[in-house]
Order: structure tokens, then C-alpha cells, then sequence
């Protein structure tokens, strides 16, 4: 479903006001007409019952979208159905008998229709921010696409390493399955480094120590001296500054790659812009911590809604996210020594905020 809706009014407000300004000095003159308009953003929604089924008999009292907290008007919903045979012309629509475009929809409506245009699919396998686990299920979810799933027509995109494999967007879904083969897992040199004695468990952790919280400091120095008592009757102090020096240069090189990720998404969204239609683009990735970078998550985000691209996010971690049972490098697992949960994954904010 599509559903338009207003992205400002503040153009109407202020020519409201000229327009009365001028009749109430000049009321023996005929009134100016100011022109004004509102820009519409079309934001697609896919609705589906318990038995993932399609539902189509909704309307536009169903749903509520918000924008920085604001409640705004959706001002026209459409039943959309992707054709599934043929390879018609990239950008041609065709409407289905008696329907009316999205542009000339009466608030509120709901109206069938169905696009015969390729759909554009971009998956996005974010190496900086997988794990080994969570690369080999995204790379195996992107070739069963590939080979089972994708449309004739659907113009498909790999990106990696932020490089659109094979430099083009393409149908030869055999060339983008070969091309997929040739991508090298990621680079396993952080997890080791987290992972070797000063144990981190995450960026996270990393960043609240390189901000002089106290509180993940004495985690982290109780968890080093549990695992290594010797270091700690030695010189308390020494492992304080190693830990300390150890979570600023993690949080640098965590930001760096962060920057990175996001750079090649606000890229690859205004890139796309170029191209007729909506866009879809599926981010493969563990997520990353974003508290330095919001303002660089906005402008990726706002991209996105300029050139009709929709991002989708596939946390790769799977259903168990707490990192403290990992065992890597034939490490202790952090829960065996009776540490908390983590009360908050701030590694998926950046996920769900696009």
C-alpha cells in the first residue's frame, strides 16, 4: 500500500498571511493570489495477517504516521500489486480498469492498481558490522533470494565494502550470484581485539568507558581482574590505563567505520534517485552505535524520503544478542561470571531508525 502525505504546510501559513497583510491596507484593490503547495512523500506499507497473507481492506484511519513526534495527515491510500511475469519497461505504470493515480485520490481512498515496472532491490551487506555468523547468514539469505525468490523483471544490486558489485544494478541474476562469491567474509581483527584480556564485550561498553562513566569502568576492571588476578595485585592502576587506552582506540575506529557505513548509504539512497520508482534497499548488518553521528543519520535517512528509496534492516545477530555468552578465542563467557544483561542495545538504534 501507498499512502501520501504532506511533508509541510509552512509555505501556505506564511502566503496566508501576506495575502491579509495586503487586503487589509489596499481594500479597495482586488486581493493578490499567492500560489503555494505542499511536497507529498509516498511511504509504502506492506500489512500482512497471522498467516502472512496480504490485507487489503484497510483505510487510511488504520494507520498513523508521525514525523519528529507530529502526528501528519495522510492524504490519499492505494492498493499496489507488483506484476509478477514479464520484463515491461523500467518506469512504466500500468493501472488496472476505472483506478485513478495516487496524485488525483480523494483523502482517505483506497484504490487498486498494479505496477508493471522492475522492481529495484539494492542489498547492502555491511562487512564493518558483521560478525562471521552473521555474514554467512546474510550472504546465504542474498544467494536463496537470488536463485529462488527474485522476479525475471526485478533489477537487483549487490553492495559490499561500499562497492556496487559488478559497478551496476542488473536482472542476470547469475552474475550477481557469482559476483556474490566473490566477496571475502570480514575482517575479524575488532572481535579479537574486544576479545583479547582486557575483555570489552562491545562498542557500547567501549564508548561509555572513553566518556569516563565509572560505573562500565568498574565492570570492566572487575571483570579483567576476576580473569586475570595476578595483573591486578601487581599494579590495579596499570590495567586501569590499559583498559582506558584500549576503549579510546576502539571507539575511534568504531566511529570511523560507523561514518563509513553511513556515508555509503546516504550515497547509494541519492544515487538511486536518479532511477524511476520506488527503491528498495536491504541493509544486512549487527548495527553500530550512532550517538556521535545522529545528525549523519538524519541527512542518510532524509536522502532516502528525497529519492523515494525505502530502507529495510536485517539485524544478522539473529534472536540471541546477548553478547556476554559468546565464546570467541576459547575466551570464558562473560555470563559465567555472573555479570548483568546489558539494559540497553543501542548497536540497533541506527537499525530501527532506518
Amino acid at each position: 500500500m501507498r499512502s501520501l502525505l504532506p511533508t509541510s504546510r509552512a509555505s501556505f501559513v506564511v502566503a496566508a498571511a501576506v495575502a491579509l497583510t495586503v487586503a487589509a491596507g489596499a481594500a479597495d484593490q482586488q486581493t493578490p493570489t499567492f500560489r503555494s503547495g505542499s511536497n507529498l512523500i509516498a511511504v509504502d506499507v506492506s500489512v500482512v495477517d497471522k498467516n502472512g497473507q496480504p490485507v487489503t481492506n484497510l483505510s487510511a484511519a488504520d494507520f498513523e504516521i508521525r514525523e519528529d513526534g507530529s502526528v501528519q495527515v495522510v492524504q490519499a491510500l492505494s492498493l499496489v500489486s507488483i506484476a509478477s511475469t514479464g520484463t515491461p519497461a523500467p518506469g512504466t505504470i500500468t493501472s488496472a480498469p476505472g483506478t485513478l493515480a495516487p496524485s488525483t485520490l480523494a483523502p482517505g481512498t483506497l484504490t487498486p492498481g498494479t505496477i508493471s515496472r522492475p522492481r529495484i532491490l539494492v542489498f547492502v551487506i555491511d562487512q564493518a558490522h558483521l560478525s562471521p555468523a552473521g555474514y554467512k547468514r546474510s550472504r546465504e539469505a542474498v544467494e536463496n533470494f537470488l536463485k529462488s525468490g527474485a522476479l525475471p523483471s526485478d533489477a537487483i544490486g549487490i553492495v559490499s565494502n561500499g562497492v556496487m558489485l559488478n559497478n551496476r544494478i542488473d536482472t542476470n541474476k547469475a552474475a550477481l550470484v557469482a559476483a556474490l562469491a566473490s566477496i571475502k567474509p570480514p575482517n575479524l581483527s575488532r572481535s579479537m581485539e574486544l576479545r583479547s584480556w582486557p575483555r570489552v564485550i562491545d562498542e557500547t561498553e567501549a564508548s561509555a568507558i572513553a566518556r569516563n562513566d565509572d560505573r562500565v569502568m568498574t565492570i570492566v576492571l572487575t571483570r579483567a581482574c576476576a580473569e586475570q588476578p595476578d595483573q591486578c595485585e601487581r599494579d590495579r592502576s596499570v590495567v586501569e590505563l590499559q583498559i582506558v587506552a584500549k576503549a579510546r582506540q576502539m571507539t575511534a575506529e568504531a566511529q570511523r567505520d560507523a561514518r563509513i557505513s553511513l556515508q555509503t548509504l546516504q550515497t547509494l539512497a541519492s544515487g538511486l534517485g536518479r532511477m524511476q520508482g520506488s527503491k528498495h534497499v536491504l541493509v544486512f548488518s549487527e548495527g553500530f552505535v550512532t550517538s556521535e553521528l545522529r545528525s549523519a543519520l538524519k541527512e542518510t535517512i532524509t536522502s532516502a524520503a528525497r529519492s523515494d528509496v525505502r530502507f529495510s534492516t536485517l539485524d544478522a545477530r539473529g534472536l540471541n544478542r546477548d553478547l556476554r555468552n559468546a565464546d570467541m578465542m576459547g575466551g570464558q563467557p562473560f555470563s559465567a561470571i555472573g555479570e548483568a544483561a546489558p539494559t540497553a542495545d543501542e548497536d540497533a538504534d541506527v537499525l530501527s531508525s532506518l
